[in-house]
């Protein structure tokens, strides 16, 4: 196996380095050769992307199907990635042409009844993402009844699942739910992702049909459920979202429980985020000062970290750091990715539970780290969302006479004034990157 991965690693120097001899390379690579030296450039691509670095990832997707050829197999998951990357560029109508000319070319493929069934449900994605809704109903349909006739239970729910979805944007929200309560019985009961995704689609029709009392229950199966999937952000709105309700209703008394724990959810996320982005600066820092011990035990403490809050993008980032630190380099840099991560990210995120949001650096969250903090970009509703948040968890013990709203008060003040006078990031060395 080392010497697939030399081999590969070689290759990959080879195709990139000397683009003119490339035609000569692909013609003398056998099968097997291929598609190892195919495992490599994915790996590769998936670290750029991870890395922000989407032309980079663009050369090796375009020297990858090259490397694909006239094979189906080959194109068919160089094509998939080449469409993650355009819709990473916001390049939407692109990626769904291409989606389109795979669907087309697999759709009725016998052999691999599996893809055909694949394909329509990313169409239906795709097209649901662009506004299309009617059509992408049509194809999730397509794709339960191709799950139903291959036995996949679980697929065929989760076909079902967006198929409720779109209902629900099309304002059919009594179809809705009878499609969600279909998922649940044709394969979605005992697999806690889909039962959390159509339990948050029910309480969403439920509270639209104005069914509050069954609209909770559902809020409170999903928020469950996504505390269970290590989903804070989605759990912390959710709560959100059932605080809120109880404040409407005029019951603060159930409201402020709910604002709490999605407060400290959210300070779970914001906290482990800012702690894993600490540990890959420190292990750079200590790789490029010739420390690779020390890096590694910063690495894997984000890898940990980041597989806690379920983000991908920090994860791999830190396993091509350890990849780096290895003797033969990237060559085992596929086995890297997937490699499992340590355990304790878990009770590290749980030490931000009960800090506070400020602007003082030695209080708790500074305001660097916040505006670190979630997805590689973040979105522009998180600060006005949490400010809200904060501003009626205030209200709500102020109701109830409880004597923490001041604290909570001064919290929102902080996360006002981040968004009114935002201070702009520190700007970063060259960081390290993938072939």
């Amino acid at each position: 196996m080392a010497s697939t991965h030399d081999s590969a690693e070689r290759g990959i120097e080879a195709l990139v380095s000397c683009p003119k001899k490339r035609k000569r390379l692909l013609k003398s690579l056998q099968s097997e050769e291929r598609r190892a030296l195919l495992r490599q450039l994915q790996a590769h691509v998936e670290v750029h992307l991870a890395q922000g670095h989407r032309l980079a990832a663009r050369v090796l997707l375009g020297i990858s199907a090259e490397v694909a050829g006239d094979s189906l197999d080959l194109q068919y998951g160089v094509e998939r990635t080449r469409i993650r990357w355009l819709e990473q560029e916001g390049l939407g109508d692109d990626a769904l042409a291409a989606m389109s000319r795979l669907y087309e070319l697999h759709r009725r493929r016998r052999s691999k009844p599996e893809r055909g069934a694949e394909l329509t449900m990313e169409m239906g994605i795709l097209m649901d993402r662009s506004g299309r809704k009617k059509e992408a109903l049509k194809l999730f349909r397509n794709a339960a009844a191709r799950y139903q006739r291959m036995n996949q239970p679980y697929n065929r729910a989760a076909a079902l699942f967006n198929a409720a979805s779109v209902l629900y944007d099309l304002g059919r929200v009594g179809s809705s739910l009878r499609a969600c309560h279909e998922a649940l019985e044709q394969g979605g009961t005992g697999h806690l992702d889909l039962e959390t995704h159509i339990a948050l689609q029910m309480a969403n029709s439920y509270e639209m049909q104005g069914h509050l009392d069954q609209a909770i229950e559902s809020y409170l199966m999903a928020a469950e459920g996504y505390g269970g999937l290590q989903n804070r952000r989605q759990e912390s709105s959710i709560r959100y979202r059932l605080g809120w309700l109880a404040l409407q209703q005029g019951l603060p008394s159930e409201a402020w429980p709910q604002l709490q724990q999605a407060l400290e959810v959210r300070r779970e996320h914001d906290y482990g985020t800012g702690l894993a982005r600490y540990h890959l600066a420190r292990a750079e820092s200590y790789r490029a000062a010739g420390m690779p011990e020390a890096a590694r035990v910063h690495f894997r403490a984000c890898v940990s970290l980041a597989a806690a809050l379920g983000n991908e993008v920090l994860a791999t980032q830190a396993r091509f750091g350890l990849c780096r630190l290895t003797e033969g380099n990237l060559r085992s840099l596929p086995s890297y990715l997937k490699l499992p991560a340590p355990t304790g990210g878990e009770e590290s995120i749980q030490r931000g539970r009960k800090g506070v949001y400020c602007r003082q650096i030695g209080e708790g969250f500074s305001q660097s780290q916040w505006s670190q903090s979630g997805d590689a970009e973040p979105s522009p509703e998180d600060r006005p969302a949490l400010a809200r948040l904060l501003k009626d968890l205030a209200r709500s013990l102020r109701l109830e006479g409880l004597p923490d709203s001041e604290q909570i008060h001064r919290q929102e003040r902080a996360v006002q004034a981040w968004q009114s006078n935002p201070r702009k990031p520190r700007k970063a060395g060259p960081g390290p990157t993938s072939v």
